[in-house]
């Protein structure tokens, strides 16, 4: 029932609740989405009484976000806060200006493909997100709580060729100061999300400050 729909770039409510689930979140904390799309985690995290901010680089989904949560407010008993912030997450700690508990996100993942690309097509995308990657993790740091957390998904791309390219995620965590946050020691991180139509296999991260 909620007014804005885009279900090319929304999450499923699944994913949404397994993410916000391992961040540890609790009630009344601040949840931070860097890439809110239109607003399935927020949602998910308001009606688990936590507060949220979420910001996107499109005004189209910072509005469609906005709509969602006020939807949601009208709807549902919400009473914790949230704002809705439309800028670029990879200079974020420009216009955040306060710490939070936790960060749960799917960044930008590269544009939608309708057939599996090429290596070198997908090489080409990793490459630029490896980069949108490192700047946004460092630029986030001062804005997570030295016992806070981050729940985050990288990509890993299958190809026609059969080969799945992705990129050295643990060597961007070294240069930006995060390590591996293992909850469940009989689980491994990352954990997989996919399903063998997917293009795109899904990698979810659990962050801490080393």
């Amino acid at each position: 029932g909620k007014p804005v729909k885009d279900y090319l770039k929304a999450m499923s409510i699944r994913l949404a609740k397994i993410l916000i689930n391992l961040s540890q979140a609790k009630e009344n904390s601040l949840l931070l989405d860097p890439f809110c799309g239109t607003g399935v985690i927020l949602q998910e995290a308001l009606l688990g009484n936590i507060n949220v901010i979420g910001v996107d680089i499109e005004k189209e989904s910072a509005d469609a976000s906005r709509k969602n949560l006020e939807w949601l407010g009208k709807n549902y008993k919400i009473i914790n806060k949230w704002k809705i912030i439309q800028g670029d997450s990879r200079n974020i700690n420009k216009f955040v200006n306060e710490q939070v508990d936790n960060i749960v996100t799917e960044p930008y993942l590269g544009p939608y493909v309708r057939k599996l690309p090429t290596v070198h097509e997908a090489s080409k995308v990793v490459h630029q997100l490896k980069q949108d990657y490192l700047i946004f993790l460092r630029n986030v740091r001062s804005l997570l709580k030295d016992n806070g957390k981050i729940v985050i998904i990288t990509p890993r791309f299958k190809t026609i060729e059969h080969k799945q390219i992705y990129f050295n995620f643990e060597e961007i965590l070294r240069e930006t100061g995060f390590e591996v946050y293992n909850i469940f020691p009989e689980i491994r991180i990352p954990i997989t999300y996919a399903t063998p139509e997917n293009k795109i296999i899904r990698e979810i991260y659990i962050l801490k400050k080393a």
